[in-house]
């Protein structure tokens, strides 16, 4: 038997797994619920992150983290109707589910598992049921994307990014990329849909061009962005982390008042960050703009039992549309980790695609 838990200590979490070689059999099936066969999991750092809060509240020191998984069902419950045993599927472990901890056997509620066709990869489905729900929920949801609307997407060339800049382009959206390499920019632009504007901050930075602002506004034609998505944002700006010191620029975000400044009238902005703070200067800003703000946690439909239908939605729409070829497995996604390997690797600072068999 092999398990994933999660340990908290002082505020911080670390991911510990172990491995026996007995062969356990000691799960328990309700009768809505499904024993899957894990092929593959995601594990995200966001998620552990708010699992966190969740569970230090209760004075738990350890559970399992959230994740999505996708494999083979091993049983069914006896009121189990739309699965058979030896379906591929993939699923979403709720942040709410009870910890169970086992990385080769996970018991879920039906209402979590979709099918997975036969020409879905396992490892492409896991970060499917991940960042490319969220990417949908961002876009479809959140900022009510429609075509030629003016999108400004930073950190393009994570895989999140990439997915949804594809979902982007194929709902017909004006796509202005932010990267912060030039090998990003390579990259993106090497896409069988690429953006159609790419801000790289380490050229303009070399240049001493450090105004974002006026990078955007030049991009969307001096009418600013329809929408902005951001994959993390600075509160305030200080030497440590401003353009001046150049020298690493791989953990660059852009600061709040510069997506505020590029926001059109009747803007949309999409944030990951949960801690963002809405000073009175920045709330007047939005408000002369007629402008919104919507925060993007994916995991919300899982927790909501009346929301479980728009989840599956997606889910089934993002499925068919890798079916049909108009979204590819994003290059830049985390290279699949065998399990074994696992001890190696420092997978509780980035998300990981873990494989039980490689």
């Amino acid at each position: 038997m092999r398990s994933i838990l999660c340990e908290c200590k002082d505020g911080n979490f670390d991911y510990v797994f172990s491995s026996q070689n007995e062969e356990r059999n000691d799960f328990k099936v309700g009768q809505k619920e499904v024993a899957i066969k894990v092929v593959a999991c995601y594990l995200a750092r966001q998620h552990s992150d708010v699992l966190v809060k969740l569970f230090s509240k209760k004075g738990q020191s350890s559970f399992s983290p959230a994740m999505c998984v996708s494999g083979c069902v091993l049983q069914i419950g006896s009121m189990v109707s739309c699965l058979k045993v030896n379906n591929r599927v993939v699923a979403s472990i709720p942040l709410d589910s009870q910890p169970h901890g086992r990385a080769d056997v996970c018991v879920v509620n039906e209402i979590y598992v979709v099918d997975l066709a036969a020409d879905v990869d396992d490892r492409q489905a896991v970060l499917l049921m991940s960042e490319g729900v969220k990417a949908y929920t961002a876009l479809h949801y959140l900022a009510a994307l429609k075509a030629n609307d003016r999108l400004v997407l930073c950190d393009a060339s994570s895989s999140f990014g990439c997915l949804l800049l594809q979902l982007a382009k194929l709902w017909k959206a004006n796509v202005t990329a932010i990267v912060s390499k030039k090998a990003d920019k390579n990259f993106l632009q090497s896409l069988s849909h690429p953006p159609d504007c790419i801000v790289d901050m380490e050229s303009h930075a070399e240049a001493g061009a450090t105004n974002l602002v006026s990078m955007l506004m030049d991009a969307t034609g001096q009418l600013g962005a329809d929408i902005i998505v951001d994959n993390g944002v600075r509160l305030f700006s200080s030497e440590k982390d401003s353009l001046a010191g150049k020298d690493d620029l791989s953990s660059w975000k852009p600061l709040k008042q510069e997506i505020i400044s590029s926001l059109s009238v009747g803007g949309r902005w999409v944030t990951s960050n949960p801690l963002l703070q809405i000073d009175p200067v920045d709330s007047m800003q939005l408000y002369l703009k007629q402008a919104s703000v919507g925060y993007l946690f994916d995991q919300a439909w899982t927790l909501s039992s009346c929301k479980l239908g728009k989840w599956i939605c997606i889910v089934k729409d993002l499925l068919g549309k890798v079916q049909a070829g108009s979204i590819q497995h994003p290059a830049c996604a985390p290279q699949p980790v065998a399990f074994s390997d696992l001890k190696k690797l420092e997978v509780s600072k980035a998300d990981a695609i873990i494989c039980m068999e490689i």
